[in-house]
């Protein structure tokens, strides 16, 4: 059976709209894809930030993961799912208007869940600044 303990001082992005986490940990590192509020256009987009230590974030420089593109994709592109299968990644993602209608969407990554997560963070990301500034 597994068990978990709350860690104090671990949010992350409480000064903005983040939702629909996907977590998953490779070489020392926890990466997170979550859903954030883009504004001023009302669409949501996922984004990848990762952390050695669940305290303090960095922001990908190669956002936008994942993004809703065009009329037949709607405002929403959100709820990620990773699988390693075969020696590819396969996402898992849905699509739609947020409010009315949704669809399932996938696609394949060529390498291993671990090249996936790593590819997010090969150039230096972006600190997030309100996780760093929370008192310890």
């Amino acid at each position: 059976m597994l068990t978990s303990t709350k860690l104090p001082d671990t949010a992350f992005s409480t000064n903005r709209y983040t939702a629909c986490p996907c977590i998953r940990h490779a070489d020392g590192y926890y990466y997170v894809l979550y859903l954030e509020r883009r504004s001023p256009r009302h669409y949501f987009e996922t984004h990848v930030t990762c952390s050695n230590n669940l305290r303090n974030w960095e922001i990908s420089a190669a956002n936008t993961a994942l993004r809703a593109d065009g009329l037949s994709e709607g405002i929403n592109a959100s709820d990620p799912k990773l699988v390693q299968c075969d020696g590819k990644t396969r996402l898992y993602l849905t699509v739609g208007h947020q409010l009315t209608w949704m669809n399932m969407k996938r696609a394949v990554y060529p390498g291993s869940l671990d090249e996936f997560l790593q590819s997010w963070h090969k150039q230096p990301g972006v600190p997030d600044w309100e996780a760093a500034a929370r008192p310890r």
